[in-house]
């Protein structure tokens, strides 16, 4: 879970990593059904954004979009801002999200990032 600062009453939030497959099985699919697998979980618990920071290209495919145009910026300074990336798992939940995302203490080191 992740928890939003920076005015309102935030929607239930989470992050995505680390996701990594196998190169052997890679372009199989095998990532795409572990993302859906995880925001059907994450639906059923009443969460309603997921972020990752992570390949545009690849994440973009998947439902992800820009989180710093959306107003959601990462606690920490990242090199890639193209690579910070929300999706919506219930429509209309960016509307609240504004402000610095914090995660969890063992994700919150700035050298994850």
């Amino acid at each position: 879970p992740v928890r939003s600062e920076g005015g309102g009453e935030a929607p239930a939030a989470a992050i995505l990593c680390p996701l990594a497959v196998v190169p052997a099985a890679q372009r199989s699919g095998v990532g795409g059904a572990l993302i859906e697998e995880g925001v059907r979980g994450l639906r059923a618990d009443g969460v309603q954004l997921l972020f990752v920071l992570g390949d545009p290209r690849y994440y973009g495919s998947r439902g992800f979009g820009p989180a710093f145009p959306r107003g959601s910026c990462p606690a920490h300074e990242i090199a890639t801002p193209e690579a910070w990336q929300v999706r919506e798992i219930e429509a209309g939940a960016l509307e609240g999200a504004a402000g610095t995302v914090r995660c969890a203490g063992s994700l919150e080191d700035p050298a994850h990032w």
